[in-house]
């Protein structure tokens, strides 16, 4: 499985649609019992005006509903320059990312 991205404008940020993301993750991820490896990180591009919310293939697992609801599109492993948003500090594999990328 890969990753997937979420966008949101900053307009959409503005009118609370980050907000309403974030919080329905949390409740995901809550109801899945925070899975170990699965996190979601987050990107700002200003170039663009818009926020990046990526979900590592271990939070897509459960996530996919949300996934569709968001217009979620798959993608790339972002790389560095993102900033875990929810998942736990140390998760192993492909989603152990600190807040420098590392």
């Amino acid at each position: 499985m890969s990753w997937r991205k979420v966008t949101l404008t900053f307009r959409q940020v503005e009118k609370g649609a980050d907000d309403q993301l974030l919080d329905e993750i949390d409740k995901v991820f809550m109801n899945a019992g925070y899975p170990k490896e699965a996190a979601v990180f987050g990107r700002i591009d200003l170039t663009n005006n818009c926020c990046f919310y990526y979900f590592n293939p271990e939070a897509c697992a459960f996530c996919s509903n949300l996934l569709v609801r968001w217009d979620a599109i798959e993608c790339m492993d972002p790389g560095s320059g993102i900033v875990r948003l929810i998942g736990r500090r140390d998760p192993a594999g492909s989603s152990k990312k600190s807040a420098d990328g590392k």
